[in-house]
């Protein structure tokens, strides 16, 4: 039976960690990893689908309090992006003013969700 220390360290091999050296750890809950992704074919970066993002797309929008605490997210529509914000407005109709996300405040949706 391998005892704790032996979990947290990879194997000695060629080319790979040496032996006694941490081994790398995958993506904490929550956290994608895409190091060595192919962006040809079969599992495409999300940074390829971000990238991709352009006016007109629907996406999930982080939503805020008069505290401005966030209270969720709604589907939006993008009016307008540059590098740091994104102009969404809100599909429900709820508000007709322009809402200024950054981009962590923004999610993809699945395009399947979109034909329910």
């Amino acid at each position: 039976m391998a005892d704790e220390k032996d979990a947290k360290t990879a194997p000695a091999k060629a080319g790979g960690v040496a032996k006694g050296e941490p081994a790398p750890q995958p993506a904490a809950a929550g956290q994608a990893d895409f190091r060595g992704a192919d962006p040809k074919g079969g599992g495409a970066p999300l940074v390829a689908l971000w990238k991709g993002l352009k006016v007109g797309d629907v996406v999930l929008a982080e939503g805020f309090d008069e505290a401005n605490a966030p209270v969720g997210w709604w589907p939006a529509r993008i009016e307008r992006l540059d590098a740091v914000d994104v102009r969404v407005r809100w599909l429900d109709g709820s508000d007709t003013r322009l809402a200024v996300r950054q981009r962590p405040q923004i999610g993809l949706l699945h395009p399947e969700a979109l034909q329910a």
